[in-house]
């Protein structure tokens, strides 16, 4: 999860898994090659976008106060925390290669809500007598969800444009889905030279 603050702060400052079809097999893409990332089989594949069905997979999360610099940093820094004391609880480090880095708008009644979230390794257990304020362990449960990618550097607006562009597509295909919630995933660092961006939808 250190290489995921590498992209947190041009995934939300300037913000916002592989798939054969020959048999229901995990396989990583070319931008997930030697790193550790959501498993999913694609279920179905479209010209603007896919369904994919993503294994059940754990989260760190913290809540967003909002975006600005020292928001993402405070966000940044409890994540950090978090797992610097897991690191040394359990002698490994549970964010070494692990992508992406995702950030999640929801709206709801009081406005749009930003979380920033890291992906456990599937293979480490946590301690769960460590806890960091504002820090939270989430499931991500196994479920149906629409992605639609994108290149070049992530932005609030890259994001935001790409999700409605997504919501549009489903829409005309007459797909039912979660139309609060979308979640925009990057797999870089920031000084890549390519950038793969994704914005998934949950199926409803």
């Amino acid at each position: 999860m250190e290489a995921g603050l590498g992209l947190l702060l041009p995934l939300v400052l300037v913000l916002v898994l592989g798939f054969t079809h020959t048999a229901p097999a995990y396989k990583q893409l070319d931008y997930c090659k030697d790193k550790i990332c959501p498993k999913f089989i694609v279920t179905n594949s479209k010209e603007k976008y896919e369904e994919r069905l993503y294994e059940a997979s754990d989260w760190i999360c913290t809540v967003l106060s909002g975006t600005s610099i020292s928001d993402i940093t405070s966000g940044c820094d409890r994540l950090k925390d978090f797992t610097k004391q897991q690191n040394q609880a359990l002698g490994v480090d549970i964010g070494d290669k692990v992508y992406p880095t995702v950030v999640s708008q929801q709206e709801g009644p009081s406005g749009k809500q930003y979380e920033l979230c890291w992906m456990v390794d599937p293979k480490v257990t946590l301690k769960t007598n460590i806890n960091v304020d504002q820090v939270t362990v989430k499931t991500l449960s196994k479920g149906q969800v629409f992605v639609r990618s994108f290149e070049g550097p992530p932005s609030l607006g890259a994001g935001q444009e790409n999700a409605e562009k997504l919501k549009r597509d489903l829409e005309e295909a007459g797909e039912s889905f979660l139309p609060n919630t979308f979640y925009g995933a990057g797999y870089e660092s920031p000084f890549s030279l390519s950038h793969h961006n994704e914005i998934w939808i949950r199926k409803a």
